[in-house]
Formats: structure tokens, sequence, C-alpha cells
């Protein structure tokens, strides 16, 4: 029987793979500092800038599409 330990540093969310998508293009494409967390149905984008926030509201329709990705976002300035 595995241990808890094991069984949660194995553990993957389903749409984990989005969010890593999602957030490796951003960092190679614009090099600022983001975080990003999901639920169920949202992705949020936290940035400092609002400069940043204003460029990834223009592009985010393209980006989302290129990426495939469904959820809704938010941007959020820190």
């Amino acid at each position: 029987m595995d241990s808890i330990n094991q069984l949660l540093n194995d553990y993957r969310p389903k749409d984990s793979d989005e969010l890593f998508a999602l957030k490796n293009y951003l960092e190679q494409k614009y090099s600022q500092p983001l975080n990003l967390s999901y639920s169920s149905n949202k992705i949020l984008i936290e940035v400092k800038s609002a400069a940043f926030a204003n460029v990834l509201r223009m592009n985010l329709v393209n980006i989302l599409k290129e990426l495939k990705i469904t959820k809704k976002t938010r941007l959020l300035i820190r």
C-alpha cells in the first residue's frame, strides 16, 4: 500500500497540463514575473504591472486559442 506522502507527490490535477502550457508560453514570450492559479472553472493570472496586464489583455484571446484553453481567465494586478 502506498503512503499518503507518495500519493500526494504523484498527484497531478487534470488541468495542470493547460496551466503549465500557459505559464511556459507567457514566461517565454514576455519574460515578466507572474503567478497562475486555477479552480474548476477559471484561471487567474496575477501580474505586478498594469502595462503588462494590458498587453496580456490585448493578446489573451489569441493565446488561449493557440493553446486550446477553454477555461475563463481573469487578470489580476498586484
